[in-house]
């Protein structure tokens, strides 16, 4: 069944998780994504994508997408038998503007109302219903949220079958009992991209070893997979198990993890089952200007060597990771938004280390970026597989 996805503001990361996870995917104008699946679930795993919706017709001009949505709501109203109808409608691209998005509304009103409906519309402050409006409103429940994508000349209509639960992010990033602003911040979100990234099997034991407050560990059990994590810092692991016991008690989780304090440099034990190990390293020094020059080689020097000395730790070990998801701190230099950001610059110590790095088809694999728009330092996502040998010591 083909769907559609809307994503969000990190679209080479959405391209890379949506292929990760579904194979084959097309990139639909520039906010969507076409995928084939018959799962009617998916979105509550993925990170990237804000809607999904089955496709209801492609059109070629703006003039017959107005009937087409009448049509398929005097449709739904008659399969649901329902008193009366709530819809919205989002639009997305640069087809449709201010009065014209109005008139499109109240003229399906009044279609629907001549042919003896009863309904309602939802208004958006900018043509886009967002997760609050449409459940607020229960138009996946009781009414209908139409889509309108716009890529090139062609307009898809979508019916919208699936939301981001916005409730369930806030619980788990801000209803935890541990969690340390002086750190940073992980989004459950990125977390969820990162074991997509893995292409984690339910088998998978899911390894972090900078596990911090243990972001990545939370999102991989409520994926039902066993989880190990480890830090250095033991307040970190102390956070990290607080973290995971409440929210086996909140989610009813039963599933087992193991958190523990070690040196990610200097790897000790590791699961002797299939793993995979997804983490977040340590991104250097908290930014709230734009760092000098001398700054920038400095944290460049001291963070290259803790991420080889880290890569170079997985290689030892046995049995090695089926692969890595790792992030790498890079830095916006300007305040332009648009502005080149600075990497690592360590990707051939990598490779010459045995690891290949995964590349895709939709996206370039060295452009897989998270970073607001506000923030200095940001996060280069790296996905690696170990070739199967050791480095000597």
């Amino acid at each position: 069944m083909q769907q559609l996805a809307i994503i969000g503001r990190e679209k080479k990361l959405a391209y890379a998780e949506m292929e990760s996870v579904f194979g084959t995917v097309q990139k639909y104008g520039n906010y969507a994504v076409l995928f084939d699946s018959e799962q009617t679930d998916s979105l509550d795993s993925l990170g990237s994508a804000i809607k999904i919706g089955k496709i209801i017709d492609t059109v070629q001009t703006d003039s017959r997408f107005t009937e087409r949505i009448i049509t398929y709501l005097v449709s739904h109203f008659k399969q649901t038998q329902v008193n009366s109808i709530d819809f919205g409608v989002s639009v997305y691209g640069d087809f449709m503007h201010g009065n014209d998005y109005k008139n499109l509304l109240i003229q399906i009103k009044k279609s629907l109302k001549r042919q003896g409906i009863k309904n309602r519309f939802v208004v958006p402050k900018q043509q886009e219903l967002n997760a609050a409006q449409i459940k607020h409103n229960k138009l996946l429940r009781t009414g209908v949220e139409i889509l309108l994508v716009q890529n090139d000349g062609e307009i898809t209509i979508v019916n919208t079958t699936q939301i981001q639960d916005i409730d369930n992010y806030t619980k788990r990033d801000f209803g935890r009992p541990s969690r340390d602003m002086a750190v940073g911040m992980f989004p459950p979100k990125l977390a969820q991209i990162m074991l997509n990234l893995a292409q984690i099997t339910p088998k998978t034991t899911i390894y972090d070893p900078f596990c911090g407050s243990g972001v990545v560990l939370q999102e991989a059990l409520l994926r039902n997979n066993t989880v190990w994590g480890s830090d250095l810092s033991e307040d970190m692991v102390k956070a990290s198990i607080q973290n995971l016991n409440w929210l086996s008690h909140e989610y009813s989780l039963s599933i087992p993890f193991d958190v523990f304090s070690t040196d990610a440099t200097k790897l000790g034990k590791v699961p002797t089952e299939l793993y995979s190990i997804v983490t977040e390293g340590y991104l250097g020094t908290m930014l709230s200007v734009v760092p000098s020059e001398y700054q920038l080689q400095t944290l460049i020097t001291e963070l290259s060597k803790l991420y080889i000395d880290f890569l170079m730790a997985c290689k030892k070990v046995s049995p090695q990771p089926e692969s890595i998801v790792i992030t790498l701190p890079c830095w916006q230099m300007s305040t332009r938004s648009d502005s080149q950001v600075e990497k690592l610059k360590i990707i051939d110590q990598i490779v010459n280390l045995g690891y290949t790095i995964k590349q895709f088809k939709s996206v370039d694999s060295s452009e897989l970026i998270y970073k607001r728009p506000t923030q200095i330092v940001g996060r280069q996502i790296l996905v690696l597989e170990p070739a199967k040998h050791t480095v000597d010591s």
